[in-house]
């Protein structure tokens, strides 16, 4: 769980901090039943909010604080830096 003051010091870190929130029920839910696909993490809400984010600025670098996360940099242009983080 992110606490307040983990997302102070993200944001006083760094230039620019976007917080998504989503609305997918995705946990629980998956295509057979019995596995849930890394991807199945990442939300259509993060992906259109990123793709929303993209054309409006230069992006240097992008991070995500987890693996699951990865299918965000398929939306991000290709000079940009990419960095994943595996909790904690």
């Amino acid at each position: 769980m992110v606490t307040p003051a983990m997302r102070a010091a993200a944001e006083a870190a760094r230039d620019s901090v976007h917080k998504v929130s989503v609305r997918s029920p995705l946990v629980g839910n998956n295509r057979n039943g019995m596995n849930v696909y890394v991807d199945d993490w990442c939300g259509p809400d993060l992906l259109d909010a990123v793709s929303g984010l993209v054309p409006r600025q230069s992006y240097n670098m992008a991070f995500v604080n987890y693996a699951f996360l990865s299918a965000v940099f398929d939306r991000i242009n290709a000079y940009t830096e990419k960095e994943g983080s595996s909790y904690p």
